[in-house]
């Protein structure tokens, strides 16, 4: 990610960076922090991009060995699943890694974790504001039901609002009119309806995955997998609202989901390649069903995300990197 040279975002960026403009559209301002701090300390543009990389993927990192059984199988799926976009759309990873990071405060509940949380979502809006979505999973606080009941709640206020034109309107007071032509768009036909399919799977497998399960069956399991566990029942219904917005801008509001995307390999992952514990009372058969299913998803996320851009972001990125070149 840090030594990519060349992507969709990477010219205006390097333009943005090199001559230090303050107040271009999409300098948001976390995002103008970081720069400064680069700028500080002499850095080009590719320094900079290295050193908010390490920053980003660490805590990613830290996020996954946390609440993983199986870390480094996560590792190897988000590297496929969402990591070629995070390198196009630097300034959302950087953003989102901070969001995701915080979910820590809300599946360990510290002392003031709900500030805590706070405090974290409210830096990653500074660097990109529609990371504020992930305020979506603080429903992962409520048991299983209400969660679900809220999410669908939610789902269909953000449903009339888009289709009624409330959300174009209200977004008219919050964001500029460059933001809102981005994200309020003329409402699409069809082309979100495979995103919305993949965010549904994802949700379904999870629920299927865990319907059956009662936290004493994992008592042996480190605390923080199984806190994650016990968060994530819950809080896989916050891709609901979050799904009911594709209609009006699948290429802004899939970020999160794609991001978020991250929990579910997570639990998914726990469950197909550790079976001793976070499958225990599933019969085998079903096991390798959820398996074969969770590959499919994979697949099909894969394809939805990647088709029409390989050039663009594939190919762009794999051709254009010093770790190689």
């Amino acid at each position: 990610m840090g030594l990519n040279t060349a992507n969709a975002d990477y010219a205006l960026y390097k333009y943005l960076y090199d001559f230090k403009l303050l107040d271009a559209s999409g300098i948001n301002a976390g995002y103008l922090a970081a720069e400064q701090i680069a700028w500080f300390l002499g850095l080009d543009f590719m320094q900079f991009r290295m050193l908010f990389s390490a920053v980003g993927l660490g805590l990613i990192t830290l996020f996954i060995r946390r609440y993983s059984t199986c870390p480094n199988i996560v590792l190897a799926l988000y590297a496929f699943l969402p990591f070629m976009y995070d390198v196009v759309q630097f300034k959302f990873f950087l953003a989102a890694s901070i969001a995701i990071y915080s979910l820590r405060f809300l599946i360990d509940k510290p002392k003031f974790y709900g500030l805590k949380y706070g405090i974290g979502l409210y830096i990653a809006t500074l660097i990109h504001p529609a990371s504020f979505l992930f305020i979506v999973f603080v429903v992962g606080l409520l048991d299983e039901r209400n969660a679900f009941r809220v999410s669908l709640i939610a789902a269909a206020f953000v449903l009339i609002a888009v289709y009624s034109g409330l959300a174009q309107h209200i977004s008219s007071f919050l964001l500029d009119s460059v933001k809102q032509g981005a994200y309020m768009t003329e409402l699409g036909r069809f082309g979100w309806i495979p995103y919305f399919v993949s965010g549904v799977g994802g949700v379904a497998l999870s629920y299927f995955s865990s319907s059956r399960r009662h936290c004493t069956e994992l008592s042996r399991l480190d605390s923080a997998p199984l806190r994650f566990r016990r968060y994530f029942e819950s809080a896989k219904y916050a891709y609901l609202p979050l799904l009911a917005m594709l209609p009006l801008s699948v290429q802004n509001f899939y970020r999160p989901i794609r991001c978020g995307n991250l929990l579910i390999l997570i639990f998914l992952s726990s469950f197909v390649f550790d079976g001793s514990d976070f499958s225990s009372g599933f019969p085998r058969t079903e096991i390798k069903a959820i398996g074969i299913l969770f590959s499919a998803w994979l697949v099909f996320t894969q394809i939805i995300l990647y088709k029409g851009v390989i050039d663009i972001v594939l190919v762009t990125e794999l051709t254009n990197n010093f770790l190689w070149s």
